[in-house]
């Protein structure tokens, strides 16, 4: 049973947002490991540690709205957890450097199948090939990241996660044309790395196909490539972008490569 504020407002019993610095370097070294670093993101993003914790914390409310409520409240305070978190991310980012930390990010970075899986939702989500996603295309597809990861489908998140979505757009957007491929490629990446539960590379690629399918109007189609026209990645096309579109050939829909 949740506990109930001084207001009168259900808590969870056992409030784990509110972990000392301790537990929580604990917790993105060794419980919920990152990999990329995340001390650049607002504490109501989805791609910072507290977002993920304030999730957590709510699934000890017994009811949607005692969740919703929960959730609301702690991203009013995530202003004041960003300062109780900067020891955090300031230990964390001492580490990137580390050899062990440095292979772990380019495999991570330069594995095959998960940036193939980048390149697909890139094109389910708006990207254009070559090209951008508009801000609104991209702050559109970030408000429903709110409702799917947080599991809460309710109009009442909207403006309590604005704010945070603007400052998601402020660091990826780098040209006023909107997000580029690179841009939307490393939000994402940070996105599986803040809310997969381990650091091995298939959960990553696990966690990139489940957005993409949540994503597709149609039912889960298979993805392949049959001659040489067909998709093959390299390292440049992480990069550049834009290089597949959805083709029907025979009833199917495969990716196929496009001229960069």
């Amino acid at each position: 049973m949740p506990s109930k504020a001084a207001n009168g407002r259900p808590y969870p019993a056992r409030d784990t947002r509110k972990a000392p610095v301790e537990k929580l370097v604990e917790r993105v070294f060794i419980k919920k490991p990152r990999i990329l670093s995340f001390s650049h993101r607002s504490a109501g993003s989805l791609r910072h540690p507290y977002a993920q914790l304030v999730y957590e914390a709510s699934l000890g409310a017994t009811a949607r709205g005692d969740r919703l409520t929960y959730i609301l409240e702690a991203f009013l305070d995530a202003k004041k957890e960003k300062t109780h978190w900067q020891r955090v991310e300031r230990i964390f980012d001492s580490k990137l450097g580390d050899e062990h930390m440095e292979k772990m990010k380019l495999d991570l970075l330069f594995s095959p199948e998960l940036l193939q899986c980048l390149e697909v939702l890139w094109s389910r989500v708006g990207g254009v090939s070559g090209g951008f996603m508009t801000e609104d295309a991209y702050r559109q597809f970030q408000q429903q990241l709110y409702f799917m990861l947080l599991d809460i489908n309710d109009i009442g998140l909207v403006p309590a996660t604005m704010q945070f979505i603007q400052e998601d757009i402020h660091t990826d957007c780098k040209s006023e044309a909107g997000l580029d491929f690179a841009g939307f490629a490393t939000s994402i990446l940070e996105l599986a790395d803040n809310w997969t539960p381990t650091r091995c590379i298939p959960d990553y690629v696990a966690f990139v196909r489940k957005i993409t399918e949540a994503f597709t109007p149609e039912a889960k189609q298979t993805i392949e490539f049959t001659n040489e026209d067909d998709f093959r990645l390299n390292q440049d096309t992480f990069f550049i972008g834009g290089v597949i579109k959805p083709v029907q050939v025979n009833g199917e829909t495969i990716y196929r490569r496009t001229t960069i």
